[in-house]
């Protein structure tokens, strides 16, 4: 899989925004980006999101483990989600790790703000002890790019 740079940096600004509790830089690093760019930063950001997910409950996180971890952003990022039910990160959590497209019925701006807040956490709390979250970010994309093209 090849990733755009351009792309790749506003995500990666949108994370660092998220992991930062800012939500109005978290808007504007995916800001004028057209619609192509859009989704293609919305299938990074939930590239990321599923990656870490598997890397740390393994191919099929439980409800219980997706609750609890829900329950700790929630906790740790309250102006990021104090609008957002506990029950609605814990069905986009547990979709993104099924891989279901669908996204849990989701609507479309909740999905986008999920998958950078949700993502931006994960990659601050669940990469190696002494691993800063772009290290982390980084060794994903290196993940990534080496998988095969989807034919």
């Amino acid at each position: 899989m090849e990733i755009d740079e351009r792309i790749e940096s506003r995500v990666r600004a949108a994370f660092g925004a998220a992991i930062g509790q800012d939500g109005d830089d978290l808007v504007a690093a995916l800001e004028g980006l057209d619609e192509q760019g859009s989704q293609e930063a919305l299938g990074l950001g939930l590239t990321v999101v599923e990656f870490v997910l598997r890397d740390a409950f393994g191919d099929e996180p439980t409800i219980a483990e997706l609750s609890t971890e829900a329950s700790e952003m929630r906790e740790d990022l309250p102006r990021l989600l104090e609008l957002v039910d506990q029950s609605d990160v814990v069905t986009f959590l547990a979709a993104v790790a099924r891989g279901d497209t669908s996204l849990g019925g989701l609507g479309a701006k909740d999905v986008g703000w999920l998958t950078f807040v949700c993502g931006g956490y994960l990659l601050d709390t669940r990469g190696l002890p002494d691993q800063t979250w772009w290290e982390y970010l980084n060794e994903i994309w290196q993940a990534v790019s080496d998988r095969p093209a989807a034919e």
